[in-house]
């Protein structure tokens, strides 16, 4: 059953924060973010998934931070709680100055970090993955694990 959110505004009467919960009180939300955070401009901070208080998203990350330019700045991805995405890393930082670039990347698998060297060079992520079989990939490409 849907559920109002509780908003919370600052003290000049901005919204800075939604939350949707669940009877058990649990942040839960089926057809979108549970928390939604909001920068004192009014725009997104960062948003959110929850199934039944645990960070899950299948269709995409689970976790979003935004610049306040609005571009994302990190994507986490979680499945029932645990860090997880099994065709590209679970962990992705975006430059501030260059969006398209990542900064920072790291692959999970139920919860298991991988280890891997990620180098950005001309439109590449070079990687070294002990126990993946990569050699490199580019930002819009699958990955194969």
């Amino acid at each position: 059953m849907p559920q109002n959110p509780a908003i919370f505004y600052d003290n000049n009467g901005n919204i800075y924060l939604e939350v949707y919960r669940d009877t058990k009180r649990r942040n839960h939300r089926v057809d979108g973010p549970a928390v939604i955070q909001y920068y004192s401009s009014g725009s997104k901070f960062g948003e959110r998934y929850f199934i039944n208080g645990k960070l899950h998203r299948i269709d995409g990350p689970a976790s979003i931070l935004y610049n306040q330019d609005g571009n994302i700045s990190v994507e986490e991805y979680y499945i029932d709680g645990v860090r997880h995405n099994s065709i590209k890393p679970a962990i992705i930082y975006y430059s501030r100055i260059n969006p398209e670039i990542i900064t920072y990347s790291q692959f999970y698998l139920n919860g298991e970090s991988l280890e891997s060297n990620l180098i950005n060079k001309a439109g590449y992520i070079i990687m070294n993955c002990k126990r993946c079989n990569i050699n490199y990939l580019t930002k819009n490409s699958t990955y194969q694990l």
